[in-house]
């Protein structure tokens, strides 16, 4: 894609420089180019966001037909684990909520 392989490294090129002439980090400053307006790229963060909607459904899959663990479910998705969560969908207790909001961990429901 032009801007990703020639515009953009350009310019970072000529704001690395502009830096440099200005010394802007001895000011804790930095001269940069915003591109998020640009709407040839708004086009690559749509096909991101399908692609990882896509894989997030191929990895919940995989979590409830027990192939992976919560935790490692968690890993793909780019998602820090939980300690005592290496667990598979079906060792997950059950609750009901159906019943007032009241839960019940066998999966009962209680009179009331």
């Amino acid at each position: 894609m032009l801007y990703e392989d020639t515009i953009i490294p350009e310019s970072v090129a000529s704001y690395e420089q502009w830096n440099n002439f200005f010394d802007t980090k001895a000011n804790n400053l930095w001269i940069e180019r915003d591109y998020s307006d640009v709407n040839v790229l708004q086009e690559d963060k749509l096909k991101l966001a399908q692609t990882r909607y896509t894989m997030n459904r191929a990895i919940i899959s995989d979590f409830q037909n027990n192939i992976i663990t919560l935790n490692r479910m968690r890993e793909l998705q780019g998602e820090d684990t939980v300690p005592g969560d290496d667990i598979y969908f079906k060792d997950i207790p059950k609750t009901n909520t159906a019943n007032n909001g009241t839960e019940t961990q066998t999966g009962e429901t209680q009179s009331g």
